[in-house]
């Protein structure tokens, strides 16, 4: 066996391994940028605010994986509603209700100081709930919020508030573009994979 051939076997023997940790940094770096960039801060149109934390805290590296056609790399992002958020630039996302008649979507009244709502429309957290007509023509559940602890939990607490508004449907304009966060990631990959080819070139011949 030649030289060459012998260089070109060790090449072959350690590129994957070499690429698949770097793989690795770099899925780590992507799911840093993208929960800096697009899930932190006040929501814009490529980004959105923290509330419950659960997609923020899900977005994570994905699994380095071995293919015929190469190494894979990238992010998970493991909740349910995050397909909705996650889109071409200026795509929207249709909800319908499923098994009613209408979507309740809950008014700041329904929701904690972080933006959480405090329950559903039948939640007992809710009391003396009715169903009315705004002024403008709006539905609304209206209603009190209920006491959650002490001595009078369970009552209702403050004056006749609009809980949740009542919707045939919603859509949910998309704010993380997967294009342009791949347009961040790729040159960065690019570069750092080909200092990994040389590196790992250099070493073996």
């Amino acid at each position: 066996m030649t030289d060459a051939a012998a260089g070109t076997g060790r090449l072959r023997a350690r590129l994957p391994g070499e690429i698949a940790k770097e793989m690795v940094l770099q899925s780590i770096e992507l799911a840093e940028y993208v929960k800096e960039r697009h899930l932190t801060g006040g929501t814009t149109s490529t980004r959105l605010h923290v509330r419950t934390g659960k997609m923020r805290a899900s977005t994570k590296p994905a699994p380095i994986k071995r293919t015929a056609e190469g190494i894979e790399g990238g992010i998970n992002v493991g909740t349910i509603y995050a397909p909705m958020h996650f889109g071409r630039a200026g795509s929207k996302t249709t909800i319908r209700p499923k098994t009613r008649k209408y979507l309740t979507i809950p008014t700041e009244f329904a929701k904690t100081p972080a933006g959480v709502a405090r329950g559903s429309a039948r939640s007992s957290v809710f009391r003396d709930t009715f169903v009315a007509m705004s002024k403008r023509g709006n539905l609304f559940i209206f209603g009190r919020v209920g006491v959650q602890r002490g001595a009078r939990a369970g009552q209702a607490r403050g004056k006749i508030v609009p809980l949740f508004l009542l919707v045939k449907k919603v859509e949910i304009p998309a704010r993380v573009d997967p294009e342009a966060i791949f347009r961040w990631w790729k040159p960065r990959v690019i570069r750092a994979l080909g200092k990994v080819v040389a590196n790992v070139t250099a070493e073996v011949r």
